[in-house]
């Protein structure tokens, strides 16, 4: 797969997934276009290392700590070591948690 980027070929989009992290590039103005954008970009269950990726947060342990403390971006667990965080429950996250300066 030439000129994709790693990033892209994880992620299964194309190589504009990079703006993903933040949403005033390519124009996108507002936060719904930014959910927007990520609903169509993201896998129906995430793994904790994409969300850590993609900066929405800063750490794998970040996740943990709140999963121990149930605090956090809602979850499943399929297995002791498969956690995966449903699409919705993100995009939720992001809108509940976005500030927006001016």
């Amino acid at each position: 797969m030439s000129g994709e980027c790693d990033k892209c070929i994880k992620h299964s989009v194309d190589c504009e997934c990079h703006d993903l992290v933040d949403p005033r590039k390519k124009n996108m103005t507002t936060l719904n276009e930014y959910l927007e954008r990520l609903r169509e970009a993201l896998p129906d269950f995430i793994k904790a290392s994409d969300l850590v990726e993609l900066g929405i947060v800063g750490s794998r342990t970040t996740l943990a700590t709140d999963r121990r403390e149930n605090i956090g971006i809602p979850y499943v667990q399929f297995s002791k070591n498969r956690i995966r965080y449903p699409k919705d429950a993100v995009l939720k996250y992001i809108a509940e948690h976005f500030n927006e300066t001016k």
